[in-house]
């Protein structure tokens, strides 16, 4: 994994998107999950219907 900003932004100015793709995708969605979880990276739900 590289650093955060090893690329430059691409054309609507966002850094990053395509290297970490998979991090954006990992969890599990909730509407109320994130109101109660660890602040410092939360993992999401164990499971569910959405991503």
């Amino acid at each position: 994994m590289l650093p955060v900003g090893s690329y430059p932004a691409n054309p609507l100015g966002i850094f990053d998107l395509t290297s970490n793709a998979a991090e954006w995708v990992d969890d599990w969605y909730s509407e109320t999950y994130y109101e109660n979880s660890d602040p410092i990276n939360p993992q999401g739900p164990g499971s569910g219907e959405k991503k």
